[in-house]
């Protein structure tokens, strides 16, 4: 087994790291092959293994890579050849970990804190950040500061933005049903929500029905008409009457002369 030549006395700083990481690398081999059943070839010089990667377990495997193509003394040029098509790996990072990035460089601040407090998990947090980014800014803002994480209800929300309903819900706090019955918004599920949108929805057609009721009703009125003065009637009528309803009696009286006139 090849031993590696001294390094020289009185290398720079930089030169003198090289070395001692390089002999690090070559101590790494070493004690790969005292427990390993296929042991590798062991560097000659610590150029040799100078490009391998910083991490010596890593190292060791592309030295294996490296001498099962050159053979068992490979030049400076075969080892970077192998170790630039090899670069450094990064740490591993579990999925649970890169889902919390995700949602930090997201940026949503509460949604962050609400992660790290354990009010949520990392995978619900990101499910957040992904319904917060498909609403507008001023629903997103309504939903961080209402404390609502329910993603589904938040693209709710957000497509009701525009309604009467939202605006309601949003200054309140509250669904606030018409039983008297009151949910937290923050609580609330998309059933309470349609619920609520539901009796909203019953409560405006029961006020359009009411509405068109009432300018169709048949109201007797009191009044006093004149004998020889039309326009004193037309007076009398039109404090009364608007003008199109005017309209309507003038054309009701149209049609009753041309029936007569028949």
């Amino acid at each position: 087994m090849g031993k590696l030549r001294r390094a020289a006395v009185g290398l720079d700083d930089e030169t003198r790291r090289a070395v001692i990481a390089a002999k690090d690398k070559v101590k790494a081999i070493q004690a790969y092959n005292q427990v390993a059943s296929d042991p590798l070839p062991e560097p000659t010089h610590e150029s040799q293994v100078r490009p391998l990667a910083a991490d010596v377990e890593v190292a060791v495997r592309q030295w294996g890579e490296v001498t099962s193509v050159y053979g068992s003394s490979p030049t400076q040029k075969q080892v970077k050849a192998v170790t630039e098509r090899t670069p450094d790996p990064e740490p591993e990072v579990s999925a649970e970990e890169r889902v919390k990035r995700q949602v930090v460089e997201a940026g949503f601040a509460p949604v962050i804190v609400w992660m790290d407090t354990g009010k949520l998990t990392p995978t619900k947090a990101l499910a957040l950040v992904d319904a917060l980014h498909d609403c507008r800014p001023k629903v997103r803002g309504d939903m961080l500061r209402l404390g609502i994480v329910d993603p589904v209800v938040i693209r709710e929300m957000n497509r009701i933005r525009e309604r009467e309903s939202y605006s309601e819900i949003v200054a309140s706090g509250y669904l606030q049903f018409a039983e008297g019955q009151a949910i937290k918004v923050s609580d609330m599920k998309r059933s309470d929500l349609r619920d609520y949108l539901d009796e909203k929805y019953r409560e405006h057609q029961q006020a359009a029905a009411e509405t068109k009721r009432a300018s169709k009703r048949v109201d007797p009125v009191n009044l006093t008409l004149y004998t020889n003065d039309a326009a004193l009637c037309v007076t009398v009528l039109s404090r009364l009457f608007t003008e199109d309803y005017l309209m309507e009696i003038a054309e009701a009286i149209q049609a009753k002369v041309e029936k007569v006139q028949e």
